[in-house]
């Protein structure tokens, strides 16, 4: 269990408090006695509790019998008047944004990389695409799982995948310029998603400046569909070069795609919009320290 906490001049500090094992059941209450324990046992308030993250467990995340409702009903007997905040893991929810986006794509994809895994194919030129299999290992392998939940770490081999596309004798599949096309905008697509990703998961980052990588990925998508509705394809490498060898073709359709995302994005990130009164106060209290900083400098 890990703490992040505040002195009175707002340094914020993140410390291990403890290791609890859970040895026979795992339900809510269990988590809850566990959880509320160590608070008790390190003199930790529940009263000063102000935000609580979590994964996606049911044990954690239910609403009547969860840790956090658990832990908001005991604040609530022990301080009425006190309410924490409650932070579901921002990388799982970024993910899950992403399931809106539904094509075939991937299926296809999925054989062929079986294919090759199973020693179908061997020549020289798909070796690349064979690293890039074994660089993501089991994830790929577990494909179904991830595909609804973590298929943006496919990037590297969707990418491979577009690059060797004309190698050999062509697939039905690869002949059709609506799926080819399909595949160029997942491939952008996944791009994007997995450089959000990245930043997400930079280390010593506060909740407030996981929320803003978000904020501005929003505000990228609203550019982006703006221009493909326009026909600019300035964001979408991919799809600029299959707009090349493929005049006619119309990229609009994808514009409700990423609409869809941003409206995705809005509904489950709605209750971090909490946290920008911590941002604003921490940012004030950052650009405080900063001109004392210069004042002492410009007089020593």
């Amino acid at each position: 269990m890990f703490i992040r906490a505040c002195d009175t001049d707002l340094i914020i500090t993140e410390e291990l408090l403890d290791i609890i094992s859970l040895k026979n059941t795992t339900t809510g209450e269990d988590i809850f006695n566990e959880v509320y324990g160590l608070l008790e046992k390190y003199n930790l308030l529940s009263s000063k509790l102000v935000c609580v993250a979590t994964d996606g467990a049911p044990s954690v995340m239910g609403k009547q019998n969860g840790l956090v409702a658990k832990l908001m009903a005991k604040q609530k007997e022990v301080c009425p008047s006190c309410k924490f905040q409650h932070i579901h893991w921002i990388i799982h929810q970024e993910v899950l944004c992403s399931k809106i986006i539904k094509m075939n794509v991937l299926q296809f994809v999925k054989k062929v990389v079986n294919f090759i895994q199973s020693g179908g194919l061997n020549q020289r030129q798909f070796s690349l695409l064979y690293l890039s299999i074994l660089d993501i290992g089991c994830e790929f392998e577990s494909l179904p799982y991830y595909a609804e939940v973590r298929w943006h770490s496919c990037y590297s081999v969707l990418k491979r995948f577009w690059l060797l596309r004309e190698e050999g004798e062509s697939p039905d599949k690869l002949c059709d310029d609506n799926w080819v096309q399909d595949l160029a905008f997942m491939v952008d697509i996944t791009w994007h998603l997995n450089d959000l990703n990245l930043k997400l998961q930079g280390k010593r980052q506060l909740v407030v400046s996981l929320y803003d990588s978000i904020k501005a990925f929003k505000l990228k998508l609203k550019l982006w569909e703006g221009r493909m509705k326009n026909g600019n394809l300035i964001h979408f490498p991919t799809c600029q070069d299959f707009k090349k060898s493929h005049r006619n073709s119309d990229f609009t359709s994808y514009v409700s795609q990423i609409m869809d995302l941003v409206n995705n994005f809005e509904n489950r990130f709605k209750d971090f919009k909490s946290c920008e009164n911590i941002s604003l106060c921490l940012r004030l209290h950052s650009h405080s320290i900063f001109r004392r900083q210069i004042v002492t400098l410009k007089w020593n």
